[in-house]
């Protein structure tokens, strides 16, 4: 078996040799077979990309985020997405942002939002993620394994506040006036960073003067106890692989998740070492398991 010389953005030249020992040593039957089944097609299959799977009702919708567990709102080339598979006609095609959303389809993330067994975060590359519950343990294992960070002022005082007064609709929040007129950009800006590590929630929500708003939550408060007993971003990380059904490029996998790069790599060598994940000879990394598809 050959492999190609290794990429800038792949792991460290001394990690890399290591890698072609486990790949080399590792390339069973077992790692052929996943690899003819695990094909572009079978993530064509997974994410609903063919006309004849797509998403056509809210019920189809939630029960393909409830089984997928990680899915994103809009379309990804690697990850599943709540639009990609409902396809369809733009609601408003070129008017850009909502208008590009299916026309059948456009008001489903909010109904899917407001489930219970739903959570809505900037997860993966900063944008909406829907989460199902079977995915909050390995989110919950990411949070409570993160390296203390250093956060900007606002976002420690944003937390600081939800902290006392749990969750909140972020227009009722005291620190943005404090703020005045820069308070709402800062507070765009803490949320962004502040999901995308799960740190926090938001869930759209209509006020009775039916203006629309984001009820925010610390995870901490949503999930005062631990979920499980692991810690890291090692159970995040391999849901991310075997939702996408298909092999993805390392320097892909790093836009995913706010994670550092060296323990991304870190933590692929281990999977790899393990026999759970592997290299393949066009340098990229794939799941030995994927989901089941759905009907």
């Amino acid at each position: 078996m050959k492999l190609a010389p290794r990429h800038p953005s792949l792991l460290p030249a001394v990690h890399y040799q290591k890698l072609i020992r486990c790949i080399t040593r590792d390339y069973s039957r077992k790692v052929r077979l996943t690899r003819m089944t695990a094909s572009p097609m079978h993530r064509t299959y997974l994410h609903r990309l063919t006309p004849d799977r797509a998403l056509t009702t809210i019920e189809a919708a939630i029960k393909f985020v409830r089984e997928i567990g990680l899915v994103l709102r809009t379309p990804d080339p690697y990850l599943p997405s709540l639009f990609g598979a409902a396809q369809g006609k733009p609601f408003k095609s070129g008017a850009g942002g909502f208008g590009n959303w299916p026309a059948h389809a456009w008001w489903w993330d909010r109904e899917i939002s407001a489930l219970p067994d739903v959570l809505t975060l900037k997860l993966i590359r900063g944008r909406t993620t829907f989460a199902a519950s079977k995915a909050w343990p390995a989110i919950d294992a990411a949070v409570r394994g993160r390296i203390s960070e250093r956060l900007e002022e606002f976002e420690l005082e944003l937390i600081d506040e939800l902290r006392q007064r749990g969750p909140t609709p972020s227009r009722e929040l005291n620190i943005t006036r404090r703020y005045g007129r820069t308070g709402t950009k800062r507070l765009k800006k803490a949320r962004d960073t502040l999901e995308s590590r799960a740190l926090l929630l938001g869930r759209p929500i209509t006020h009775g003067d039916h203006s629309h708003d984001t009820l925010l939550e610390l995870w901490e408060t949503r999930f005062p106890k631990p979920l499980g007993k692991a810690r890291g971003i090692e159970p995040l990380l391999l849901m991310c692989l075997r939702t996408s059904g298909g092999p993805v490029t390392i320097s892909e996998i790093f836009t995913w998740l706010t994670w550092p790069k060296d323990e991304l790599c870190s933590e692929i060598q281990r999977l790899i070492s393990r026999k759970i994940v592997h290299q393949t000879s066009d340098d990229q990394i794939e799941s030995d398991s994927y989901p089941h598809a759905l009907t």
